[in-house]
């Protein structure tokens, strides 16, 4: 084998292990629904923050929601299913399980919360 053989070897195994490395980052142990490549490469700048997903669970006494969401680009986290704390536990009270919702989200210092929530 040749050295440039070697080479390109050596440059293909470094873009597979830090492709993979690149998954399991901070969504990793979360449930995805599609693969990696159905996510958007890059946001534009003003691109809309909200977000669309399913109600899968609501929990009123810890202000938790869990939702099968699409892409989240205030995030940039794939379509998967999460559990999001809320800001305002009230807001709970207008949804059940089953609703289909437009929601805005955050990393508050490692927390995922929902922000904003309404109907689609």
């Amino acid at each position: 084998m040749t050295a440039k053989h070697l080479a390109a070897m050596a440059g293909l195994w470094l873009c597979a292990a830090t492709g993979a490395q690149a998954q399991t980052g901070s969504h990793a142990g979360h449930e995805h629904d599609t693969p990696p490549e159905a996510t958007p490469a890059s946001v534009p700048a003003k691109a809309e923050a909200w977000a669309e997903g399913e109600i899968r669970k609501i929990d009123p006494k810890t202000g938790k929601v869990t939702l099968k969401h699409g892409y989240i680009p205030s995030l940039d986290m794939p379509p998967m299913t999460t559990v999001f704390g809320i800001s305002d536990k009230q807001m709970l009270s207008r949804f059940k399980v089953g609703d289909k919702v437009r929601f805005e989200a955050v990393d508050e210092n490692g927390q995922l919360k929902v922000t904003e929530m309404v109907a689609r």
